[in-house]
């Protein structure tokens, strides 16, 4: 699983990279949403995780959702903002964004989000094939 982080706070963004990466996803970290932009139409089937910061200079995390969303294979797209505006995203939750992270990270809430996206993630080589008898 190939994740994206996309957020101009860096000490956020390798905390972050730090957890995936313990878990055995690849991470590309970039630091604005033009650049986010670039990666994702570059190489959207090699992205399965989209975690947007969601005020990012550029192009802020709730537009790159909402683009993200009319993908022919989008990632799962979780955006990140400060605790105070989580709860404001759910309610107006954009178009893409399927989960949220509070910031400061707290791990645990990394790891939940991690395991609600391996949920919704396309299995490589599609579903399990029944065994043959």
């Amino acid at each position: 699983m190939h994740a994206l982080i996309a957020d101009d706070d860096g000490i956020s963004a390798a905390h972050l990279a730090g957890l995936l990466r313990g878990r055995g996803l690849a991470v590309t970290v970039v630091a604005d949403g033009a650049e986010a932009r670039r990666v994702l139409g570059a190489g959207a089937r090699n992205i399965d995780l989209a975690l947007l910061n969601w005020m990012l200079p550029g192009a802020d995390g709730w537009r790159l959702a909402e683009e993200l969303a009319g993908a022919s294979r989008p990632p799962v797209t979780v955006l990140m903002a400060r605790r105070a505006f989580v709860g404001e995203l759910r309610r107006r939750r954009p178009a893409g964004a399927e989960d949220f992270l509070g910031k400061p990270l707290r791990d645990a809430e990394v790891a939940a989000v991690l395991a609600r996206a391996a949920e919704r993630l396309p299995l490589p080589g599609g579903p399990p094939q029944p065994a043959c008898a």
